[in-house]
């Protein structure tokens, strides 16, 4: 499967888990306490973390969910289908 399917496939899983978050953190979070949400919270920043890192172009190395290559480039929530370097259209690899 090519790097920008595999890339919109885990944009799906970010939002179901951002979806279903009120039942997996604030539900847990009486029953076990502080620590539960502070656990949940770093669980939600690796799997932005893992997005940042794991989707990357296959000319540059770049990432599918950065933007430009600027002084500050931005990440978005989706994959792009154009490398922010080099312009290679990431659909059909």
């Amino acid at each position: 499967m090519e790097t920008y399917r595999r890339a919109w496939l885990y944009t799906a899983w970010m939002l179901l888990v951002f979806l279903t978050m009120p039942i997996w953190l604030f539900g847990f979070l009486a029953k076990m306490g502080d620590a539960y949400f502070l656990l949940g919270g770093v669980v939600w920043l690796l799997h932005g973390l893992s997005a940042v890192l794991l989707f990357r172009c296959s000319e540059c190395g770049t990432s599918l969910f950065r933007t430009s290559s600027s002084f500050m480039p931005l990440y978005t929530p989706w994959p792009h289908r154009c490398c922010g370097e080099t312009g290679r259209d990431h659909q059909g690899t």
